[in-house]
């Protein structure tokens, strides 16, 4: 799963808050877009697929205010600075590869050592075998003749 990162200060933005109703649409947008991998691009008929009809006159108010731009080929529209502050595809890949390595070595780790026999907590004497037991005498107490 990608995370996608929000200002906490994006409230007071001024092209937020010039943006209003339509930060509704740019927020889903950078969801879809962090999910797909598109680095900040987005379908052209993506607004109205998140939103319906509304949509489309949502894209056009954020590339107005200038949170959008919209590419001069293939009708997509692109989310401005999407890459200066979240992970592009390439990073996220690269993450979960490391990530998918490391888990697998912890596991291989773990599978080994369950199979271990670990001094000190086998068998009745705590290492497997009874010695302690026949030194102290029956329930740890000295043999009384």
């Amino acid at each position: 799963m990608a995370w996608v990162k929000i200002d906490d200060r994006l409230h007071g933005h001024p092209k937020a808050r010039a943006a209003g109703p339509a930060m509704e649409l740019w927020v889903l947008a950078l969801s879809w877009s962090a999910c797909y991998g598109t680095d900040g691009r987005l379908p052209g008929d993506l607004p109205s697929i998140l939103l319906g009809l509304r949509g489309d006159s949502l894209a056009i108010t954020l590339v107005t205010v200038g949170l959008w731009a919209r590419a001069t080929r293939g009708g997509v529209y692109v989310i401005r600075n999407f890459l200066k502050f979240n992970p592009s595809r390439a990073e996220v890949e690269q993450r979960r590869a490391t990530e998918k390595a490391r888990q697998k070595r912890h596991r291989e780790g773990l599978s080994r050592r369950d199979t271990r026999v670990t001094p000190g907590r086998d068998g009745p004497g705590r290492d497997g075998d009874d010695d302690d037991v026949e030194a102290r005498g029956t329930n740890g107490l000295e043999a009384r003749s």
